[in-house]
């Protein structure tokens, strides 16, 4: 199983609505802590930080979802967003709408715990499946409707004398060395 403290960095949002995600009851499995932070820090890095922007104006959106990394999670919390350039917007994950937040701030709040959850069961179930397929002494593999390798266990890389990165991606004759019917020699 796992267990996952959440870190959620605040800024520029209205204590009403920061107190009602403070009390929000974490899912199963996750606990939280809330942060408030300036524009002069730098946040860790790491699946486990959200950071809730309510003000973008004097921040470096870019070096802020640097700092969290592809994992973590930046929600801005705007009515408009007329003073953000296009690319700065494909860094954020979420825009929740602030005019009404202090209604809505529940709802998307849970919505992102449900989010959140639901990525860290992914991760568990594809570890549980990994593991249980790499223990496997038979070889087990997956293939798309080409015939092209997704995925095989360590048993079929044992066997074929290959390593996964050489095999996904590759059909049986590549992977067993064969030529195609009707390919000259």
């Amino acid at each position: 199983m796992y267990h996952v403290q959440l870190h959620f960095w605040v800024r520029g949002i209205d204590e009403k609505i920061v107190r009602i995600w403070q009390e929000a009851e974490p899912l199963e499995r996750f606990t939280h802590l809330f942060h408030n932070f300036s524009r002069s820090m730098r946040l860790p890095s790491g699946r486990n930080q959200i950071v809730l922007l309510g003000d973008v104006a004097t921040l470096q959106i870019p070096m802020l979802r640097q700092d969290i990394g592809t994992k973590g999670k930046l929600i801005l919390c705007a009515d408009s967003v007329q003073n953000l350039q296009g690319e700065e917007l494909a860094y954020f994950d979420a825009i929740w709408p602030r005019a009404h937040l202090e209604e809505t701030a529940a709802f998307h709040f849970h919505r992102l715990q449900q989010l959140l959850k639901e990525e860290k069961d992914a991760w568990l179930t594809q570890t549980y499946l990994e593991q249980t397929i790499n223990t496997l002494p038979d070889m087990v593999w997956y293939k798309d409707i080409k015939g092209l390798h997704l995925h095989v266990n360590d048993a079929f890389c044992t066997a074929v004398n290959k390593r996964k990165s050489d095999v996904e991606g590759k059909d049986h004759y590549y992977i067993w060395g064969i030529p195609h019917l009707g390919d000259s020699a």
